[in-house]
Parts: structure tokens; C-alpha cells; sequence
């Protein structure tokens, strides 16, 4: 685990971000306990059969929204001009 100035820190890949690994990109750091999550539709599961029974298939289609939002807006940095690589 790595520290920042005594607090932890999480490298991920999963923030999306656009281009390769040899140009400028974003940054960002974030408590994300500060950061509140809702679910806006429940998630619902539906066995699909009718289109792929022709072919002997089934297809399940999972749907599920959610929304999230600051509770602390300084507890979000966006870090620009970031090299990487």
C-alpha cells in the first residue's frame, strides 16, 4: 500500500481515462468516503429466451442504475497535465 503524506493511497485502473500510457492525462485524488452512492433503479435479472431459441441460446440481461455525488467537494482533486509512463 502506498502513503501520501501519511494517508493511504490506491492505484487503479479503473478511473477511466483517454489515451496511452506515454501522454499527458489526468490524475485525480479522492477520499471516497466522502463520496455518496445511490441506487436509482434496483437491479433486475430477465432470462431472455425468445430471439435465441432459434439457435438453442439464452441470453440474461441484468440492469441496475446507479448515481453518485460529493458529500465533501474538497475531498476531490482533479489533477490535469499528469505524465505517466
Amino acid at each position: 500500500m502506498f502513503r501520501l503524506f501519511g494517508a493511504p493511497v490506491t492505484v487503479t485502473s479503473r478511473i477511466p481515462t483517454t489515451g496511452t500510457t506515454t501522454v499527458i492525462t489526468y490524475g485525480i485524488l479522492a477520499d471516497f468516503s466522502q463520496i455518496a452512492v445511490a441506487r436509482d433503479l434496483a437491479p433486475s435479472v430477465k432470462i431472455l429466451a425468445e430471439r435465441y431459441a432459434d439457435y438453442d441460446q439464452q441470453a440474461i440481461r441484468v440492469v441496475a442504475r446507479y448515481d453518485a455525488a460529493p458529500l465533501n467537494l474538497d475531498a476531490i482533486v482533479v489533477l490535469k497535465n499528469v505524465k505517466v509512463g
